[in-house]
């Protein structure tokens, strides 16, 4: 009948229902200083977080730096939101075929400044994550 949801679109609105009811999920991002060059880090590192919901980069630690780029695909991320203390994006991937249980991995890349320095996010997650230590956002 006209006006009816489907299944798979009560379903959708069901899933960004229980996205948007979490709020944003919040990410910390430190700066590890103690090697020669510098590194900033992702607290968790490897989140499975669900369709529809924002993603909140924040600054913690006792190293004072700014956010500077966001670099991820489009889709799954939204356009950036880059000011010096926050990132904010909305995490949006492609719909998974019915009955799917594959988690996806999707990469992604923080610059932040420091000391002068732009410095890129690594990872510590080695199994999800590929050698070049981009950070890892599942669904």
């Amino acid at each position: 009948m006209p006006g009816q949801d489907t299944a798979e679109t009560a379903a959708e609105k069901a899933s960004v229902a229980a996205a948007t009811a979490k709020g944003p999920k919040d990410l910390d991002v430190t700066l590890d200083t103690s090697q020669s060059k510098a590194v900033a880090k992702i607290n968790p590192d490897d989140p499975i977080v669900g369709k529809g919901r924002m993603l909140h980069w924040h600054s913690k630690g006792n190293k004072s730096f700014e956010f500077t780029d966001f670099d991820g695909d489009s889709p799954p991320f939204g356009p950036p939101a880059v000011s010096a203390n926050k990132i904010m994006v909305k995490f949006d991937p492609p719909d998974k075929p019915a009955g799917d249980p594959t988690i996806r991995s999707y990469e992604y890349t923080i610059t932040v400044e420091y000391d002068e320095t732009d410095v890129k996010t690594e990872s510590d997650v080695k199994a999800m994550s590929p050698a070049d230590g981009k950070g890892v956002i599942r669904n």
